[in-house]
């Protein structure tokens, strides 16, 4: 179905997200630092990284330039929306506490533009 890497500090988020993914049929890689994550990406084919915006190290955005175009993003976020309105588009994000039901329909749609060779604009 999909390969996905996680990257979130929250070792429950982490716990959680591996879960609902594994249970609907994806291949999942976790990671609480972007340091494992970028090491992980070297070694490991994905399709898709889910990554909270706020990470410990830098910011999700930042992270995503630096990984590159090969992987489709999904940004977590517990910020207010109005906050992220004022950075400079960052792409879907999903905001905590987690709706399932909607993060998995952003994956299914991030990675069938993906497979199109798209990648999801809102």
């Amino acid at each position: 179905m999909g390969r996905i890497l996680v990257l979130d500090g929250d070792p429950n988020t982490l716990m959680f997200l591996r879960t609902l993914l594994e249970d609907n049929g994806y291949t999942v890689f976790s990671s609480n630092s972007y340091l494992k994550a970028k090491n992980l990406l070297k070694v490991e084919d994905v399709d898709l990284v889910i990554l909270d915006y706020l990470l410990p190290e830098k910011t999700g955005d930042l992270v995503s330039l630096e990984f590159g175009d090969s992987y489709a993003y999904l940004f977590l976020s517990s910020a207010d929306p109005m906050t992220l309105r004022k950075v400079d588009f960052i792409g879907p994000v999903v905001f905590k506490p987690i709706n399932s039901q909607d993060l998995l329909n952003r994956v299914a749609s991030l990675l069938s533009y993906k497979n199109k060779g798209f990648r999801e604009g809102a």
